[in-house]
């Protein structure tokens, strides 16, 4: 059987309770798998609600979007296949991140610093943030942040109702930064204090 065997078995929910902190429309993580517990590709499952739902709503059949914080439960099927998943919305109504960041090419991966907050103030452990940045100037993966070239750039995060920026500068073992436009002499006041510290630091 093995890797052959395509024929629907079971669907599984990736954790007792799913949680979702962002109002962004997405799939559940969810899957079909064979008897071996191997999944099978190209199954669709269908989402559904008993009721009509002020915390989240059913998209397009297989995506859920929370409106609001609570607990739902979302009937899965695929085929003759059946089974329930709990989730749970905890948006998140604030994004902190550190403003400017200033490193070198060769020195160590910086750990991302961003927190997020629910509606009562609370923070989030372990936020689900969507992260987009220049994926030329830094590779964003397991938390840290890891220069690729010198350079100039901006990391955004977002969960789809917030949003919040880190601006970020790698400057190389003789570093040049143009500075003739009035944006690049915005940034140049802004970074000058925050990388002279890195410099201080340089052994």
């Amino acid at each position: 059987m093995g890797c052959s065997d395509t024929a629907p078995a079971r669907i599984v929910v990736a954790a007792d309770t799913l949680v979702v902190n962002t109002t962004i429309v997405e799939p559940l993580d969810v899957h079909v798998v064979n008897r071996q517990g191997a999944v099978v590709q190209r199954v669709p499952i269908q989402y559904s609600i008993t009721a009509p739902d002020s915390i989240l709503v059913i998209r397009d059949g297989n995506r859920i979007q929370c409106r609001s914080d609570g607990v739902a439960r979302v009937m899965l099927t695929a085929g003759r296949l059946k089974t329930s998943a709990t989730v749970r919305c905890d948006i998140i109504e604030k994004i902190i991140a550190e403003g400017l960041v200033c490193t070198r090419m060769g020195d160590p991966p910086l750990r991302l610093s961003v927190a997020a907050f629910d509606n009562s103030g609370n923070a989030i452990a372990n936020p689900r943030l969507y992260v987009i940045s220049d994926s030329s100037l830094v590779r964003i993966a397991n938390g840290f942040i890891t220069p690729l070239k010198a350079g100039d750039g901006d990391i955004d995060y977002t969960n789809g109702r917030h949003r919040t920026v880190t601006l970020i500068r790698i400057l190389d073992r003789a570093s040049v930064v143009d500075s003739s436009s009035p944006r690049s002499k915005s940034r140049n006041a802004m970074f000058r204090p925050v990388c002279a510290q890195l410099q201080a630091r340089r052994p």
